[in-house]
């Protein structure tokens, strides 16, 4: 009897456990089958989420949400890839116009007039590039072996540079913080000129200690940004209406590399109102332990 019955007890204990296994690991194979169909160019599709609630549940559920991030990224790489692009065929297309005019008429071309407006979208080019370069660094992490920084000795470097606009660094105190020096001094730069570009009358900038982190602040009295888009303005390549009225050449990139050296740096960026009405922006590093 027992040579009988045990190789039927095997057999069937083999037949259901290969039953159980397989209906175990159904939603698996079906989640493997249509993640190998999904290819760069077919982010939109989905793979499908078992109604159990176990651990392949929350596996396809996972992924689901790392496609989305993926399909998220892919968005903002093409965005950014065609405005960059349209930011620098801007300077091309208008260095060239203005020499095909001048050699069309060379007996009528101010050729001074010609030569400055070219130098001055070969100049606008090159800060282009140079701002693409940073984000693109940037992009790839913090940089390695960052060192200590006096971070009052950049503002003010920065605020002695020639400004259409007196600042104010009367509350500027001696920090020190950890980081990248010249991403810094990019990031107090981008900020003053862009405080003086939309001021009125001045722009302030103050630099202190809030417990373990230093907080730098720059206002100015302009017309200030709405509370619903100080958010936005640290995208790549946005510009509020105001400022493409007032646009001065400016990439659009500004305010975004303040935002991506701060989050290098370990630091954070906001917009708020400054007590004057116009913008002020506050930028929080930690500091040196």
């Amino acid at each position: 009897v027992l040579w009988l019955l045990i190789p039927v007890l095997v057999a069937g204990v083999g037949v259901m456990t290969w039953f159980v296994t397989g209906r175990a690991f159904h939603p698996v194979a079906a989640i493997t089958s249509q993640v190998e169909r999904i290819t760069d160019d077919r982010l939109d599709e989905r793979v499908p989420v078992p109604p159990s609630r176990d651990e392949v549940a929350h596996l396809a559920s996972t992924m689901n949400t790392m496609l989305d991030r993926l399909k998220a990224g892919r968005h903002r790489q093409q965005q950014f890839v065609s405005d960059a692009s349209h930011e620098l065929r801007n300077p091309v297309a208008t260095s060239k116009v203005k020499l095909e005019v001048a050699l069309a008429h060379p007996e009528e071309a101010d050729w001074e007039d010609t030569a400055r407006v070219v130098l001055e979208e070969q100049e606008r080019l090159g800060r282009l590039v140079d701002d693409l370069l940073l984000m693109a660094r940037l992009d790839e992490g913090p940089a390695a072996g960052n060192g200590e920084v006096d971070l009052d000795d950049i503002v003010f470097k920065e605020a002695a540079r020639p400004h259409s606009t007196e600042i104010d660094v009367g509350r500027v105190e001696a920090v020190r913080v950890g980081g990248d020096a010249r991403q810094l001094t990019r990031l107090v730069r981008n900020l003053v000129d862009n405080a003086v570009r939309h001021a009125q009358k001045q722009v302030a900038v103050s630099l202190g200690f809030d417990g373990s982190e230093a907080v730098l602040s720059v206002e100015d009295d302009g017309p200030g940004i709405p509370e619903a888009e100080r958010a936005r303005i640290f995208e790549r390549f946005v510009r509020l209406e105001s400022a493409r009225a007032r646009d001065d050449g400016g990439s659009g990139l500004g305010l975004a590399l303040v935002h991506a050296v701060a989050t290098a740096n370990g630091g954070t960026v906001t917009a708020a109102e400054s007590a004057s009405g116009g913008a002020r922006f506050e930028v929080r590093i930690p500091l040196p332990r």
